[in-house]
């Protein structure tokens, strides 16, 4: 499972914590072997957070670099 925060810094911008939300909501809605699993969305401490599936693979950088990008 891995834990997905918003940066302090950007915490405090609503615009921020609403497209993080807004992310979280859609994600959970997709259910596709080539997405992650969004186990919960939560609010704890005044912190936003997404429990999703840990996918074990690639950095986008690695993978990016062999497709010649």
């Amino acid at each position: 499972m891995v834990i997905k925060t918003l940066l302090p810094t950007l915490a405090q911008e609503p615009r921020f914590t609403e497209m993080f939300l807004a992310e979280a909501h859609l994600a959970a809605k997709l259910n596709h072997p080539n997405c992650v699993q969004i186990f919960d969305l939560g609010h704890e401490g005044g912190d936003y957070y997404i429990a999703m599936e840990f996918i074990d693979g690639f950095p986008l950088t690695r993978v990016l670099k062999r497709a010649g990008q």
